[in-house]
C-alpha cells in the first residue's frame, strides 16, 4: 500500500461533515487571496463554513457583486 492510497483510505473513513470542513480549510486559503485581490474583505471566505452552500455562496458573491478593485479602472 502506497502512502497516497493510505491517506485516501483514511480520508474515506472520515465522517462526511469532517471531510467537508477539511475541504473548506484547504480551499479557504486561495479563496481569501481571491477576495483580497478583488477588493473584498477576506472574512467573506468564512461562508465556506456553511455546509453544502458555502462554496456556492462565495462564487455567487464574486460573480454577481461589483468588484471594488475594478471601479477605479
Amino acid at each position: 500500500m502506497t502512502a497516497v492510497s493510505g491517506i485516501l483510505a483514511q480520508l474515506a473513513a472520515l465522517d462526511p461533515v469532517a471531510r467537508y470542513y477539511l475541504f473548506a480549510l484547504v480551499v479557504a486559503v486561495p479563496v481569501v487571496q481571491v477576495f483580497r485581490r478583488a477588493g473584498f474583505r477576506p472574512y467573506w471566505a468564512a461562508l465556506l463554513g456553511v455546509p453544502q452552500v458555502g462554496l456556492i455562496l462565495c462564487l455567487l458573491l464574486l460573480a454577481l457583486r461589483k468588484w471594488p478593485q475594478s471601479q477605479g479602472a
